[in-house]
Order: structure tokens, then sequence, then C-alpha cells
């Protein structure tokens, strides 16, 4: 079930990739006008469609991570979108719905058995390729450490379709939150040591490679 559920982010990636963007927020009053110079008398005709709702980046996860992303030094930010697939946010983390179950179990790997334990959560993730970089945060409603080791038994020996993630980062910036993040080695270095330098005294977990 986990492997053909990440099939499907690997489906939803290739389309956006070829141009589809259903799962990223749209910057748009709602107008497009068409510029293809085939469709002949219907490129003076505007369009009005209706936009994508927009998520919300307004829990205590997504301030977590907020405040993480604001280190980043504007040379070092790449492209990102945060929160719910269908309501994501643009540039910044975003809140995620927790009635999404699927969601949560695919996408970040949350233990099922395990899911009453989470609270509210947002997530920070690599616009093109979430593999290469993927942050979220979660309140939790019981023991954090007891917690991160079953979801870090979920994630170490996933079977990944759309590219291994070289590192895995587990840690508790504040008390009463967990944080987990995966990517590539270079991005998890940096995301590292911003972590540090919002939150000095979070615990670091794990931090550890990711054996399939």
């Amino acid at each position: 079930m986990k492997v053909f559920a990440l099939f499907l982010s690997c489906v939803m990636l290739l389309g956006m990739l070829a141009g589809c963007r259903s799962n990223v927020p749209q910057e748009t009053d709602g107008h497009i006008v068409p510029t293809d110079d085939s469709t002949g008398a219907t490129l003076m005709t505007e369009l009005t469609v209706p936009t994508m709702p927009m998520g919300m980046a307004e829990s205590d996860s997504a301030k977590v991570l907020q405040k993480i992303w604001d280190q980043y030094p504007q040379n070092e930010r790449f492209s990102v979108y945060g929160g719910a697939v269908e309501q994501s946010v643009a540039d910044g983390p975003g809140d995620l719905d927790m009635r999404m179950t699927e969601e949560l179990t695919s996408r970040y790997m949350l233990p099922e058995d395990q899911l009453q334990g989470f609270e509210e959560g947002a997530s920070l993730v690599h616009l093109m390729n979430n593999n290469i970089f993927t942050a979220v945060v979660f309140k939790v409603k019981e023991d954090a450490e007891n917690l991160a080791k079953s979801w870090r038994t979920s994630i170490q020996g996933t079977r990944w379709i759309c590219g291994q993630p070289d590192r895995l980062i587990m840690a508790q910036p504040v008390e009463g939150q967990l944080l987990m993040a995966f990517g590539s080695q270079d991005a998890m270095t940096s995301f590292r040591s911003y972590l540090i330098a919002a939150f000095p005294a979070a615990h670091i977990l794990y931090e550890e490679a990711i054996v399939a």
C-alpha cells in the first residue's frame, strides 16, 4: 500500500513537471488570457476560472518551519510549497489537514497505528521533487521520543520509487513538537544548520542515512 501511494506521488510529480500544477498554488486572480496563436480569434477572449483554494499557515507547527526557513539566505533558497496538497501555500510552509490520513501516511510516512498521537501539522516541500527536500512538523499529544521511534521505523526500509533521499533528521525543536526532514545530503546539511540557528536548544533524535 505504501509503495503504491508513493507511486501516486511520482505520477503527481510527473504531471507537475509536464506543466500541471494541481498540487501547488497558482498566483492568479482567477483570470487566464490564452497566448497560443493557434487558437485564432479566441486569443482576445478572457476566460474566468475558479482558483484553487489556498492553504493556511497559522498553526504552531507552521511557525516552527517558518522560523527555520527564515534562516536561509536568499542565495540558498529553492522553490518550495507547503501544506495539504489540495490547499497549498506557495513559497513557504503550510498547514496540513489531519483528516487526510492517506496523505499523511504516504507522503510523510506517519505510522498509521500512531496517527492519534499527532495533533496539528505543517510541511515545507521542494517544489519539483519532494525527495530532494521535505520537512514536516507535528504537535504531538504523547511522548515525542516514542512517536519518533515508530516514525523512524516507518521511514527506514521504504522502497522509494521517485528517487532515494539520502538522509533523515528527526528532532524536537521545542517541547511538544516533533520534526522530521529527509532529502539529499546537501539539503539536509543546510537544514540541520538552520534548524540549530533557529532553535539552539533543539534535541536531535535521529540523524542518519536512509536505507532502502
